[in-house]
């Protein structure tokens, strides 16, 4: 358990306090119930990377900022969830649980051909614009099965069923920021992914690869704070990791 705090000073002074925290209950050997609550960011997930290097890249989120009639704003999130795992023998894990996720100010990326429009916040770090697509709210479920193959070799597959944002049309009748609000609802999205991670012998070589299918459009993250082995990034992404002596 703990907080996180942010001070930011940008265009106005914000402040935000974050409280987290996990309870894991060993209901049997080889199974476990977990509870988990925050109010923070969502965590970006590195594959492969050790405590060190994700506790690194935790603490260098930037929190995301907005703009939403003209006044500045920070996206805000609360995520419950409770989830279940358990050990099959020594070479396969499952786990499956529920979640609620609540977002306030949520930030979307955006693309601005020509002037912005109003409430789109230029990005200090890329040419892109954040536009504040208001407060949001859903519930979802997960599952995943991981198998180790041999001593170098694992698999996992993966399935969720969240809320994503998603246009109910294509086309604006106007210039404000509000109507692009309203035609962006949360809507159900299945997912599937699969991962597969091996070790190259003598060389040491540690390689990565994950494909992510959603069904139907998302202009948002989906399940934004996975944290379950089976977490993967939308699309097909590879990671190789070479160490040196």
């Amino acid at each position: 358990y703990g907080f996180l705090y942010d001070s930011i000073s940008f265009l106005d002074r914000l402040n935000s306090f974050s409280p987290y925290g996990r309870v894991i209950i060993e209901t049997s050997p080889g199974s476990a119930l977990q509870l988990y609550y925050t109010e923070g960011a969502p965590h970006l997930r590195q594959p492969g990377s050790d405590a060190l290097g994700q506790a690194a890249s935790d603490l260098a989120v930037f929190p995301r900022l907005s703009v939403r009639n003209g006044a500045l704003a920070i996206q805000r999130g609360r995520h419950i969830e409770a989830s279940f795992h358990r050990n099959f023998g020594k070479t396969t894990l499952a786990q499956a649980g529920v979640f609620r996720d609540q977002v306030s100010n949520l930030a979307l990326n955006s693309s601005v051909r020509g002037d912005p429009l109003p409430d789109f916040l230029p990005d200090v770090f890329s040419q892109q614009h954040a536009f504040n697509s208001g407060d949001h709210q859903t519930m979802g479920v997960r599952a995943a099965v991981q198998h180790q193959l041999s001593e170098s070799v694992q698999t996992t597959l993966a399935y969720t069923y969240p809320g994503a944002l998603a246009p109910e049309r294509y086309t604006l009748l106007s210039q404000r920021p509000d109507e692009l609000r309203n035609i962006l609802r949360m809507q159900k999205r299945h997912a599937l992914a699969a991962k597969l991670a091996a070790n190259v012998p003598v060389t040491g070589t540690r390689v990565f690869a994950a494909y992510k299918w959603v069904l139907g459009t998302a202009v948002s993250p989906v399940d934004m704070y996975d944290e379950s082995f089976g977490h993967a990034d939308p699309n097909l992404s590879i990671v190789i990791r070479q160490p040196l002596p």
